[in-house]
């Protein structure tokens, strides 16, 4: 996964546009009941940082985490504690333990190996009763040729009109993963699974692509392996 993860590493594009925070995320996280205020926060690829502002903004004292410099750079002007580590091999540096922990397709750019050594760090660094989001893609679809799609239809019908096939730009190499594979992965760390959500996001002015992605919300209790 050497080329997936240096395609984020390396990328400079985009540092001075404004982006907004991913409302699928912190409305998913606001169905536990989480509470920004006052709650450590870690956000791992927090890319332009959209998100991890958010949870700054809802009173949450913000850690972040990145492989590329140029992010950590350019969010290091509004959030001090953010830094440049691999992830997929480097320990979580921060010596406090979190109330939330996220990730937004950042494992869809890891091997198996490495979605288990961030995981198991991830777990370790979080507190009894904290709770860990993240999102992946399970899989991409594209429209048959055959398939006739008008603006004022919104039944899309994936069985008969699409075909799963990745349209991702070939420069940035993500893979697809599958819910039971994370969840046996997670539970056996010692994860409880408490949510789970599909989103399908379409792309295109006439839905001509669309995409399956998955968030999932596991919790650290009394009762995990620590």
């Amino acid at each position: 996964m050497k080329k997936s993860k240096l395609y984020w590493k390396n990328i400079k594009k985009n540092l001075s546009r404004q982006f907004c925070p991913n409302v699928s995320l912190h409305r998913f996280i606001g169905e536990a009941n989480f509470r920004y205020n006052n709650k450590n926060i870690l956000e791992i690829g927090f890319g332009h940082g959209a998100d991890l502002l958010e949870c700054k903004k809802r009173g949450g004292k913000v850690y972040g985490l990145d492989i590329n410099t140029n992010f950590v750079k350019s969010l290091k002007k509004k959030i001090f504690n953010v830094k440049n580590i691999d992830c997929s091999k480097e320990k979580i540096p921060f010596k406090k333990k979190f109330d939330l922990i996220y990730h937004r397709d950042t494992i869809c750019y890891f091997s198996d190996k490495e979605i288990l050594f961030l995981q198991k760090n991830i777990f370790e660094k979080l507190k009894i009763n904290g709770i860990h989001v993240f999102q992946y893609i399970e899989d991409d679809y594209q429209k048959l040729d055959k398939a006739k799609l008008k603006l004022n239809n919104f039944n899309i019908n994936i069985s008969k009109n699409f075909r799963k096939k990745k349209f991702a730009e070939k420069l940035n190499p993500i893979r697809f993963l599958k819910f039971k594979n994370l969840l046996k992965l997670n539970q056996k760390i010692g994860f409880f699974l408490v949510g789970k959500k599909i989103l399908i996001e379409s792309y295109g002015l006439k839905e001509n692509k669309l995409r399956l992605n998955r968030y999932l919300m596991f919790k650290k209790n009394e009762f995990s392996n620590v």
